[in-house]
């Protein structure tokens, strides 16, 4: 990334004992502004603790977004955990520190025997710059005024990609806390280009024929009317706000196609991009919402 970016592309890779399997997983834009990378704390399979916010140590600014962080960090540990009991997984852990106050954890692990190529948690905390972030952000090589009074964040990513036996679309879900209110992404993702943003449109080509027979097929199975409207209930939520997604013009690389030359976007139609107030209502909401997409999701792929 160039100097004074705010956006990188990291890969880590798992190499486990001789044996065991390795997978690699990529975490994209990464909203942190640091100038490397350092593995600082390797547990393979051992489960990763959470990281628990506090005023002191991840610098918020008051209490309720601290109980806030803790409380999704250990909601989105909990459905992690839940794919690992699903599919047998054994979950290998990475810790890492990205400078600045910043750090995080990556959990994984693959299942091919039960179609799971891969399945990751990605844990991001951030310190809140305050005098002390000032310091080590210029220590880091950062100009220090980027970063103070930048509200802190605490964000999990599990993603959960099948393997290409199957035509269960993929998982994501994010949650956490960012920009001083409560995060929460949902997205069910379509393992060929469906081309859903030409839904409702009149086809004008082979191509575009083809992938509206593909929506049809895509919406009796798994985006069904009840689906959405389980969807626009979480959207419903008091005080949920759309927001734009992690996704918005990303398109997935290497994704089979389904006519035209073109991957198509990532996000499918149950697409959930929400910010939420820090309140009790709305964490038990995102919960909720984070429970629910899981528990449908395995019911698609059994």
């Amino acid at each position: 990334a160039p100097p004074g970016s705010r956006s990188k592309t990291l890969v880590f890779t798992l190499t486990q004992a001789p044996g065991d399997r390795m997978a690699a997983f990529v975490v994209l834009l990464l909203p942190l502004q640091a100038s490397g990378v350092r593995i600082t704390n390797r547990s393979p399979r051992s489960r990763a603790p959470t990281l628990l916010a506090s005023k002191q140590g991840m610098g918020w600014a008051d209490p309720a977004s601290a109980l806030a962080a803790a409380k999704l960090a250990g909601s989105q540990d909990r459905l992690f955990d839940r794919l690992v009991r699903e599919f047998g997984g054994i979950a290998s852990v990475d810790s890492f520190s990205l400078g600045a106050g910043s750090s995080g954890t990556l959990r994984g692990f693959d299942a091919p025997e039960r179609r799971v190529a891969w399945c990751a948690a990605v844990a991001l905390r951030e310190a809140q710059y305050g005098e002390e972030g000032a310091r080590a952000a210029t220590e880091a090589g950062l100009p220090s005024s980027t970063g103070v009074g930048r509200p802190g964040s605490s964000l999990t990513d599990i993603s959960c990609w099948l393997t290409p036996s199957i035509e269960v679309p993929n998982l994501f879900v994010r949650a956490g806390i960012a920009g001083g209110g409560i995060a929460l992404e949902i997205d069910f993702r379509p393992r060929l280009n469906a081309a859903y943003v030409l839904a409702g449109k009149e086809p004008t080509s082979r191509d575009e024929y083809a992938q509206a027979g593909l929506r049809s097929e895509y919406d009796a199975c798994y985006f069904t009317q009840e689906a959405r409207q389980w969807a626009a209930s979480v959207k419903a939520t008091p005080g949920a706000e759309v927001v734009a997604s992690v996704t918005d013009g990303v398109s997935p690389g290497g994704r089979r196609q389904f006519g035209g030359n073109e991957a198509g976007t990532c996000a499918g139609p149950l697409l959930l991009s929400l910010r939420l107030p820090l309140t009790d209502q709305s964490i038990s909401a995102v919960e909720a919402a984070g429970e629910a997409a899981v528990e449908r999701w395995l019911g698609w792929v059994s």
